[in-house]
């Protein structure tokens, strides 16, 4: 699994919110959702930018071994 996958599901969880409400504020599918926690897809940059903002990380200090692109937002 990527660091972005094991970051994701571990802040999600300290932020006690389920799959399912992560990809209700992301206005995604479940499955879509799923598919990032469990290095199947890498999201794109907009919801890439979505779960730094819900999950309140910068993402050049908390993914930065991902795949995904760096930002500093």
């Amino acid at each position: 699994m990527s660091t972005f996958s094991i970051n994701l599901s571990k802040k999600r969880k300290e932020k006690k919110l389920t799959q399912q409400q992560m990809a209700d504020k992301l206005n995604i599918k479940i499955r879509t959702y799923q598919a990032y926690e469990e290095d199947r897809a890498d999201p794109d940059i907009e919801t890439f930018i979505k779960i730094n903002q819900i999950l309140g990380v910068k993402a050049i200090n908390y993914w930065s071994k991902s795949r995904t692109p760096l930002l500093n937002i």
